[in-house]
């Protein structure tokens, strides 16, 4: 990545997070499971609470392991991105831009599905997806990027690190401070 234009290594990070997901389809099954539950939720939190708790299934999608773990997983890619130069803009932005769409992708769908149970989708909650989508990719570019996972022996130690709760922790948090304004 060294003597590539800052195109080229978008692609290339772009073309790696592909290789990387789709080699392993329990983390396609995994990514389609939790924006699966985040539609089930919304159904489910329809029916118990006040239309200002919606953004709490957005962070329930926020979970999403395989995705948040992509450095952690690849003690081969920690490797070649610590002696990489400016790693910050030659990997950490695309990676953070492809878990943005992730994110966005992922919340439509959420949306789509409490539209489509009948819930009256306003602006709010898609400003609100589109906060929660770029606060998620950025810290799950800061903690790939300082708080990597190092300590692991097999895959399922990453899916099972409590760092995976951080962000859905917060944005929870802001879900109950935004209902509080209103």
């Amino acid at each position: 990545l060294k003597n590539t234009s800052v195109s080229d290594n978008n692609f290339l990070v772009i073309k790696y997070f592909f290789r990387y997901t789709l080699s392993n389809k329990s983390h396609v099954i995994n990514s389609i499971a939790v924006i699966a539950f985040g539609c089930f939720f919304a159904k489910i939190i329809m029916t118990m609470t006040e239309a200002y708790f919606l953004p709490v299934g957005m962070a329930i999608i926020s979970v999403n392991t395989p995705l948040s773990i992509l450095v952690s997983s690849n003690r081969k890619l920690q490797n070649k991105l610590d002696v990489m130069p400016n790693k910050i803009m030659n990997f950490f932005v695309p990676y953070g831009l492809i878990v943005f769409i992730f994110y966005i992708i992922s919340y439509m769908c959420y949306i789509i599905s409490l539209f489509v149970l009948g819930s009256r989708i306003d602006l709010t909650l898609i400003l609100i997806a589109i906060f929660f989508a770029l606060q998620s990719a950025i810290m799950v570019m800061i903690m790939e990027n300082k708080l990597i996972i190092k300590k692991w022996n097999v895959e399922s130690d990453l899916w099972h690190n409590p760092r995976k709760y951080i962000v859905p922790v917060i944005l929870i948090f802001e879900t109950f401070l935004i209902q509080m304004a209103y």
